[in-house]
């Protein structure tokens, strides 16, 4: 990929390098779930995300080839929200390079081969950051299991 210029530099397409898992963020949230009256187990709501992530992704890329805009900002929004959440920090960065991305689309009269070509390689980016979440996800949440 070139280097943008200009304005599409600030959204070039990240590459995560850290951990996919917020460790911290993720014992917050299976301590608030182990309190009484929790109405939700740790596994579960790991369950939901990765449910609800997987079907999120597989939709930002149904929006991409639509060639919706609005519709892939939105939906990349909720990812990076439910991500974030979670403490899934890979896949939340990822999704906020594709905000960032398409805004700048976005602000053009047409939609650009290396705009297409940029979100889809975020979008591959994501489904692979989707796959290093669940396995950390799962793997957390068997600790606290155990």
């Amino acid at each position: 990929m070139a280097v943008p210029r200009g304005a599409d530099a600030a959204v070039a397409v990240p590459v995560p390098a850290g951990p996919a898992l917020d460790l911290e963020r993720f014992a917050v949230l299976t301590e608030m779930c182990a309190a009484p009256g929790s109405p939700a187990t740790i596994g579960a709501l790991v369950d939901a995300f990765v449910e609800d992530a997987q079907i999120r992704v597989a939709e930002v890329r149904k929006a991409l080839q639509a060639r919706d805009l609005a519709a892939l900002m939105h939906l990349a929004h909720e990812l990076k929200g439910g991500s974030a959440t979670i403490g899934a920090v890979g896949l939340a960065g990822v999704a906020v390079g594709v905000q960032r991305r398409v805004r700048v689309a976005a602000g053009r009269p047409t939609l650009l081969a290396s705009d297409v070509e940029d979100l889809e390689r975020l979008i591959d980016l994501a489904g692979s950051e989707f796959r290093r979440a669940e396995l950390a996800l799962r793997a957390a949440s068997q600790e606290k299991v155990l």
